[in-house]
């Protein structure tokens, strides 16, 4: 999980920045990454993995019940929302039939002005797999069957 690739509706800069935070923290090691000989390189952009908020208390309430999560059900019980970015990364790849990819290249600026902004080139001979579209409802479903709760 890491950059941003696309405009998105639900993607608020004002929130998010044009730079995604996994990538601020070290933009020369994003580029390094990208630019390696990685086989088979999926990636989740923040445009995507940002549909996917729930109200914090509400998850805190349906995880409690998970002594392993007893920390994350503590952490958020007072905030407003949680988001599940990383969640929803690699539920992607393990359910790859339930999302769409589009091939292409990823770049990251170093440049003083854009510094860590990534972008993406559609080409079908690319070597980098972006994460395009995803079912929010599906992810959800099945976050809450793995957990073993139901959402209201």
């Amino acid at each position: 999980m890491g950059g941003r690739f696309y405009e998105h509706e639900l993607f608020d800069l004002g929130k998010w920045g044009v730079v995604e935070w996994n990538i601020k923290c070290d933009p020369f090691a994003a580029k390094i990454v990208f630019n390696s000989d990685v086989k088979d390189f999926y990636i989740a952009g923040i445009e995507q993995t940002c549909k996917f908020r729930k109200d914090a208390p509400e998850v805190a309430e349906k995880i409690q019940h998970l002594s392993w999560m007893k920390p994350v059900s503590d952490a958020i019980r007072d905030k407003d929302d949680t988001w599940f970015h990383d969640a929803v990364a690699i539920w992607a790849m393990l359910y790859p039939k339930n999302v769409a990819w589009k091939k292409g290249d990823i770049s990251v600026d170093l440049d003083d002005i854009h510094m860590g902004k990534t972008s993406f080139s559609e080409n079908k001979n690319g070597k980098h797999m972006v994460l395009a579209d995803i079912d929010v409802g599906n992810f959800f479903d099945s976050y809450a069957a793995q957990m073993g709760f139901e959402w209201n």
